[in-house]
């Protein structure tokens, strides 16, 4: 089970500290760097991480929760 609480916190985190452009961006480079046979993963790794919709103003410290967003 803890391990199911460290999952569930890393993907917390890296909605709030990477922005979903980035990530879509980040993985678009990985994906062409390694070819589409780099993993059979990708479509998972994919979906992880999509944007939610979560977003955090970092200079106001205000943040946008869409609903259905996990707390």
């Amino acid at each position: 089970m803890e391990s199911l609480y460290h999952y569930g916190v890393m993907l917390l985190l890296l909605d709030r500290l990477i922005p979903s452009v980035a990530r879509e961006r980040i993985l678009t480079c990985y994906i062409r760097y390694m070819g589409s046979s780099a993993s059979i993963y990708t479509t998972k790794v994919a979906k992880l991480c999509k944007g939610t919709g979560y977003m955090l103003m970092k200079q106001s410290g205000r943040e946008i929760i869409p609903e259905k967003y996990p707390s």
